[in-house]
């Protein structure tokens, strides 16, 4: 190192290593070098030396205006160092210890801030140790404040949850000022964990004390995990009670009650901006609201003790443009009367101790609302009257599924039916954006039908020939049986099954049955294929939902490869319970392993993989709650274009290729999925589809 830097001054130390300002000689400019690991460390090789060079391999990829850029990684006689921008200007600790932020440098510090974590978020890297001290501002020219996220050191690359960082002695690393619940509890992380930390930071920068203070480390954690904190409206008194309910928001003790992710909270902000709430003189808005029998603000006058806001309920959603458009409170014009405070925009007061909390609509993720949950009860409870007095009335007995089933189907019943509710309808946002193919069954289907014969659309019994495309983004995406003949031909059924919120449309593979699409590689849509190279993250995202009917071999559910064979990528399911995620390009092979997850129920799989980083990732969610994660490397060599799909094989001679099972629905992405988009996805089906959707992470 010293043959290119000049070691000028140490800037700080800290549990993730030691910070020095230093001259690169080659290209002329200051630079901060930060010791990461000691020669002994960087000489063991282990698992903890070699997960910190993959971090901080991980970090050099991350650039974006508003995060520190890493320049160079390197090794000397002394250590693994990494060399990163050297930036000018004050930490955020300093701002606020002068005074607070006024409303549009607040604007400017929450916006900028936020998009870093979006693009941090969108690479599955969390940040971990978010707090005044990592948030470099200074004034530029033209009066607006630069912000820049330093030390993402703590950082981890996250396709998985996984406990929060330690040391090596098991130590907590972060700031216990700005730590979240999950973190002290040692509790899997997501990008919520960020957004709980930067809520912290902001209601200090806009009322210049902590949210959760106290003499003693211990008794910091337990402001934390009791959630005994001041409203900032009480101690901010002159900030725009919108802008205190957001910020509020960020840092729910639930954090299923935070933003869904950066993007959302960002969203939200530009509304509150775009209405005039962030700009100068925005003053606070006075609003009455009936007071529960026990206060649950309360001001904070000395010897007043602070109350817990950890029942906050879920903010009301809606979509992006309706926040920002339609339920964002207008500010207070000049010398009227205050506007009421709208009931849709931000979070409520809170209910009081053993009251109910304010009607929820449905949230972001799928989920639904009351009046949705009841219908489904009471649908519920007719399908138990009925089939009660089927039975007691002399009818057939319930005919069982597929081997392999998680409960009985009901034959012969109609969609929508009182025993069987309507699928929920569909939000725009449920299928993330970009999608090339997608297939659920029950739409868009051909029957099978002799050479000559029109065609006419499949019902449930019938054989399926053809299973068109949905999103109509690549020309002709249809999966069609193979040669087209009858034996290839799937099974068309509706069926009703325990472990599933309605009657649902599959198509079974018998083995002997299978369908394929392929783009031809001359056709000008294949460049929009996996690994087409249009794509900002090359690769490909796939959801699927499947039951596989498993004996005693495993089964192949997805084939996705190059039509010439240079390459495939495919996912089995095992009787052992055991799913495996397996890439081959040219001759290596690397494989993605969840164990754990009940092959014969209705499984969600998710499917993740990046040509730039080389990363593959899969995702099992089983209809009885459970879910499990599994990452690896994939393939560094180049792939073709990866341009057919294939769901069981049509060489018979292969039976290890040969699926057996039933396909709900299909959904594949041109590009590697993004942590927090993939999981939403994952989440909104299986929280459409399963009576036990689990948690989303």
């Amino acid at each position: 190192m010293q043959a290119r830097y000049k070691i000028l001054e140490e800037l700080g130390a800290g549990g993730a290593g030691a910070v020095y300002k230093a001259y690169d000689t080659q290209l002329d400019r200051y630079v901060a070098i930060k010791r990461l690991l000691s020669k002994e460390e960087s000489d063991k090789g282990d698992s903890q030396s070699g997960n910190i060079k993959k971090e901080a391999a991980s970090l050099a990829t991350l650039q974006h205006p508003n995060v520190v850029s890493v320049f160079d990684l390197g090794s000397d006689e002394q250590g693994f160092f990494m060399v990163m921008e050297l930036v000018e200007g004050d930490t955020l600790a300093d701002w606020i210890g002068a005074a607070a932020m006024s409303l549009p440098d607040f604007n400017e510090l929450a916006t900028q801030t936020l998009e870093a974590l979006v693009s941090a978020h969108s690479q599955s890297v969390l940040h971990r140790d978010l707090k005044p001290e990592n948030i470099k501002v200074r004034r530029l020219p033209s009066g607006r404040l630069q912000v820049k996220v330093l030390d993402f050191g703590l950082a981890r690359m996250s396709y998985g949850a996984k406990k929060m960082t330690e040391d090596q002695k098991g130590n907590i690393l972060g700031s216990i000022y700005y730590m979240a619940p999950e973190q002290l509890n040692r509790k899997p992380l997501d990008g919520r964990t960020d957004l709980y930390s930067l809520g912290c930071v902001l209601y200090q920068a806009l009322s210049g004390r902590r949210p959760f203070e106290a003499d003693t480390v211990r008794g910091v954690m337990e402001a934390h995990l009791q959630h005994l904190v001041y409203p900032l409206s009480q101690i901010a008194p002159n900030i725009p009670q919108p802008v205190s309910d957001w910020v509020m928001w960020l840092f729910n003790l639930d954090a299923s009650h935070r933003p869904t992710n950066a993007q959302q909270a960002l969203n939200s902000l530009r509304g509150l901006a775009v209405a005039g709430w962030l700009s100068e003189g925005a003053d606070s808005v006075q609003v009455a609201v009936a007071v529960p029998d026990e206060p649950v603000y309360r001001a904070p006058a000395p010897g007043v003790p602070r109350v817990s806001t950890g029942h906050i309920p879920p903010r009301p959603t809606g979509s992006v443009s309706q926040r920002i458009t339609g339920t964002v409170p207008p500010r207070k014009p000049t010398g009227g009367v205050p506007p009421r405070r709208p009931t849709g925009s931000i979070p409520t007061p809170l209910p009081s101790p053993g009251r109910r909390p304010a009607k929820v609509e449905e949230d972001e993720e799928g989920g639904m609302n009351k009046k949705k949950m009841m219908i489904y009860a009471i649908g519920g409870g007719l399908l138990v009257v009925g089939a009660l007095a089927f039975m007691f009335m002399g009818g057939d007995k319930p005919k069982p599924s597929a081997p392999g089933s998680s409960g009985p189907s009901i034959a012969g019943q109609a969609p929508g039916s009182p025993t069987s509710p309507e699928p929920p309808p569909r939000a725009a946002n449920f299928i993330q954006p970009g999608v090339i193919l997608h297939y659920r069954a029950g739409e868009k289907m051909d029957a099978y039908s002799e050479p000559n014969a029109s065609v006419v659309a499949a019902k449930s019994g019938d054989r399926v020939l053809t299973w068109h495309d949905l999103s109509g983004a690549a020309g002709d995406g249809s999966l069609s049986a193979f040669g087209r003949q009858k034996q290839n031909c799937p099974l068309y059924l509706q069926e009703t099954l325990s472990g599933l919120k309605f009657r649902t449309g599959l198509l079974r593979f018998e083995g002997t049955s299978g369908m394929v699409h392929t783009m031809a590689l001359s056709n000008p849509s294949a460049k929009e294929y996996p690994l087409g190279g249009t794509q900002k993250d090359p690769g490909l995202t796939v959801v699927m939902l499947v039951r596989p009917n498993i004996s005693d071999k495993d089964v192949r559910c997805l084939n996705i490869r190059n039509s010439e064979d240079k390459g495939h990528l495919s996912v089995r399911a095992y009787p052992n319970n055991e799913w495996k995620l397996g890439m081959k390009i040219g001759p290596t092979i690397k494989e993605a392993k969840v164990t754990g997850r009940p092959a014969k129920m209705f499984n969600l799989v998710g499917i993740s993989w990046n040509a730039n980083t080389s990363k593959m990732l899969l995702s099992i969610r089983t209809e009885d709650g459970g879910k499990g994660r599994a990452e690896a490397d994939a393939p560094k060599e180049k792939a073709d274009i990866l341009n057919e799909i294939r769901i069981s094989e049509s060489n018979t001679s292969q039976p290890e290729n040969l699926f057996k099972g039933d396909v709900v629905e299909l959904m594949v992405w041109p590009y590697a999925m993004g942590w927090e988009e993939r999981s939403g996805q994952e989440y909104r089906v299986v929280q459409e589809y399963f009576q036990k959707p689990g948690s989303r992470y």
